[in-house]
């Protein structure tokens, strides 16, 4: 009888033990848990702050306007500029090629480039286009594509570069030619046809017409039933600085941009649409030449 007592005696504290155990363990490793994680800080998943999805981006950058997207490439929205594939881009190489041949011959007969790019058998040049994103820095929500396109004559005699935004805008030229440009002097002041590339696939464009007021040249444009007039006006001295600092960071969005001393900078200013301003600077010597369009940063 004692012995079962004793038996029971023993059974009953085991139970006891583990009970408490049970109810005493899981806080206590719990707190020891807490403790060695107190203070320290870890790796956040990528997921956590990775930003917006690339389907949310596209959708976004879809009601970005065409100034929109030209501040977002120059940088004057700021923006960090990526190399991308072709199959993410709106167009192929081919097409914006062909594009910017076309425009190209258009700014040659206006007075703006200082050779024609047709391709004959005299005239064949190959080409490379590489294609570029520039996405909002703050966000990264809104995204613009652009071109790099070059052309090399068969002969090795020029090479010209174009940065072009996919809606078909020139916003850097330039020609490297062996022999010298000649006579050849930009004019600036149908910079206009730098913008608004009509032709364009997607949008319906009606014909520039040109009027002269008080040594200005003012271009009107209906571009998707928006009318917007462009004019030209002269760059007082402090303006010309801000331009130059533009000028100079424009390698943000030009490879291997080398920067220059404009000869002449002219304003265009565009009302209708969304009303900006923007810079259309040049620079000639013998063999060289180059066109910069910018919209203009504000203070």
């Amino acid at each position: 009888m004692k012995k079962l007592s004793i038996k029971n005696y023993i059974l009953i504290t085991l139970a006891i033990l583990i009970t408490g155990a049970a109810i005493w363990l899981p806080g206590f490793m719990m707190h020891k848990d807490s403790d060695s994680f107190y203070g320290k800080v870890g790796d956040v998943p990528s997921e956590y702050y990775s930003g917006p999805s690339e389907s949310i981006i596209k959708n976004a950058s879809k009601q970005l306007t065409e100034e929109q997207c030209n501040q977002l490439i120059t940088g004057v929205w700021e923006s960090e500029v990526t190399p991308v594939s072709e199959e993410d881009c709106k167009y192929t190489g081919f097409g914006m090629k062909t594009l910017v041949v076309s425009h190209i011959n258009d700014l040659y007969a206006k007075g703006l480039y200082p050779r024609n790019l047709s391709s004959d058998t005299d005239n064949w040049y190959s080409w490379e286009a590489k294609p570029y994103r520039a996405l909002d820095s703050t966000f990264k929500t809104y995204a613009a594509f652009f071109w790099e396109i070059n052309f090399t004559k068969f002969d090795g005699s020029e090479t010209h570069r174009f940065i072009v935004s996919e809606y078909g805008d020139i916003l850097y030229a330039e020609a490297n030619t062996k022999e010298s440009l000649g006579k050849f002097t930009p004019k600036l002041s149908n910079g206009s046809y730098l913008l608004d590339y009509f032709g364009h696939a997607d949008v319906f464009y009606t014909t520039y017409s040109i009027t002269s007021n008080d040594d200005n040249i003012i271009t009107s444009v209906t571009v998707d039933d928006v009318a917007k007039a462009f004019k030209t006006d002269e760059v007082s001295s402090a303006a010309k600085n801000n331009i130059q600092k533009q000028i100079d960071s424009s390698s943000s969005f030009i490879p291997d941009f080398t920067t220059f001393k404009p000869d002449e900078s002219l304003w265009l200013k565009q009302t209708g649409g969304t009303s900006i301003n923007y810079s259309i600077s040049s620079c000639t010597t013998y063999n060289n030449y180059k066109l910069i369009l910018l919209p203009e940063k504000t203070q």
